[in-house]
């Protein structure tokens, strides 16, 4: 998805199987929730604005979750079971970021110029 507008609750649901959701230069006036489904998934966010809460859920297996230069109220990541990476670069979260791993070989990479917010949780996550 490219270039988007919304002012709603944004819900997307990744489907059994191997998924790749990208969102670019978007806005999102409200809170943001993305749910990978089993399998092998892959998350880009790049260049996009959510103005509140943004909720990301693994699913079983292996997720590749990257944002890149966007801005968040809040930001909560949860990539649950199996070996996953995560890689932020360049974003902003105003609030609160919680970023968990999960069960698993995890590994974070923290590509500089990030604002976590005033409170920052990290569990389950190497790097």
């Amino acid at each position: 998805m490219r270039n988007l507008t919304i002012n709603g609750v944004v819900k997307i649901n990744g489907g059994a199987g191997l998924d790749t959701i990208n969102l670019t230069s978007s806005t999102f006036n409200s809170s943001l929730k993305v749910q990978l489904g089993p399998g092998a998934d892959v998350l880009n966010i790049t260049s996009t604005t959510v103005q509140a809460e943004t909720k990301i859920t693994g699913g079983a297996n292996f997720d590749d979750v990257t944002l890149v230069g966007s801005n968040f109220g809040a930001l909560n990541i949860n990539l649950n079971e199996g070996n996953d990476n995560l890689s932020i670069t360049n974003t902003q979260v105003i609030t609160e970021t919680v970023l968990n791993g999960g069960s698993g070989i995890n590994t974070f990479v923290n590509g500089g110029s990030n604002f976590f917010g005033s409170f920052y949780t990290k569990l389950n996550l190497a790097g």
